[in-house]
C-alpha cells in the first residue's frame, strides 16, 4: 500500500492459537524475533438475546459460543458500539447500550474479537430499541403504606408493550392508557417515606431518565368523633 503499509490475507487455520508474523521480500524475511503474532481464534456465535425490547443504555444478556477472550471482545447495538461489556463464561456476556444508541425496530446485536470483523446479522440476532420513557408528572405522588393507591403517571414514550412502573426498587406492571398516560398501583412498604419512582420497560431495561418522588404514609384512624 506504502513505504510503511501492507495488506496481507490471513490464511485459515483449523485449531486457535498464536502465529508469529514476518513479512517476505526479495529473498529476505523481516520481522523474526519482533515478537509480532496474531491470535486465531474460532469464530464467535450468538444463539440468543435477552431482553428483546430496549432502551438506550439497557443491559442485554447474550448466549452464544467462543465469547471467553480477555479484553478484546467488544459489542455493537444498531452499529453503536456498546458502552460496557462483560463476559460471564465462554457462552455468556452481558453488553450495556451506549446511551446514543437510536431507536430502531430491528437493531442488530453484533459481538468482535478485534473491533473490526462482527458476527453476522439475523432476525434472531436482533432486537428493538424504543424511545426511553419520559415522566412529566405523577398523581397522586403519596399513597398508603399498605399499597393498593392507583397512580396517574403523564409524560411521553409510553408502550403498551411490558412497561412498568418502579417504587423505589419494587416493579409493578402498568396499565397502558396512551402514549403519555399510564396507571399502575403502588404495592406495600415496609415503612413510611419517600422512594424513587421511575417508569421502565421490560423491568430490566434502562429506567426512565427522570424521576419523581413518590410518600408512603401510614392509615390514618379516628377513634372517636
Amino acid at each position: 500500500i506504502t513505504a510503511s503499509l501492507v495488506h496481507c490475507p490471513i490464511p485459515q487455520f483449523d485449531l486457535p492459537g498464536f502465529s508469529q508474523v514476518k513479512l517476505f521480500s526479495k529473498g529476505h524475511y523481516f520481522g523474526e524475533g519482533d515478537g509480532i503474532k496474531i491470535h486465531y481464534i474460532h469464530r464467535a456465535t450468538i444463539s440468543d438475546i435477552s431482553p428483546k425490547i430496549v432502551t438506550a443504555g439497557s443491559i442485554i444478556t447474550i448466549s452464544g459460543t467462543n465469547f471467553a477472550i480477555p479484553d478484546h471482545l467488544s459489542c455493537k447495538v444498531g452499529g453503536v458500539l456498546a458502552s460496557r461489556v462483560d463476559i460471564v463464561s465462554d457462552n455468556l456476556v452481558i453488553c450495556e447500550l451506549s446511551t446514543e444508541t437510536p431507536t430502531q425496530d430491528d437493531a442488530a446485536v453484533q459481538i468482535s474479537w478485534n473491533a473490526v470483523t462482527f458476527t453476522e446479522a439475523s432476525a434472531n440476532t436482533c432486537v428493538t430499541v424504543l424511545p426511553t420513557p419520559v415522566i412529566n408528572y405523577i398523581e397522586p405522588s403519596a399513597g398508603l403504606r399498605t399499597g393498593g393507591s392507583v397512580i396517574n403517571v403523564y409524560g411521553q414514550y409510553f408502550q403498551s408493550e411490558a412497561i412498568s412502573c418502579i417504587f423505589g426498587g419494587t416493579v409493578i406492571k402498568a396499565l397502558f392508557i396512551t402514549e403519555s398516560l399510564i396507571r399502575c398501583k403502588s404495592p406495600t412498604a415496609n415503612a413510611t417515606g419517600n422512594v424513587m419512582f421511575q417508569v421502565s420497560i421490560n423491568s430490566v431495561a434502562s429506567a426512565s431518565t427522570k424521576s419523581e418522588s413518590f410518600y408512603f404514609f401510614d392509615p390514618i384512624y379516628i377513634d372517636s368523633v
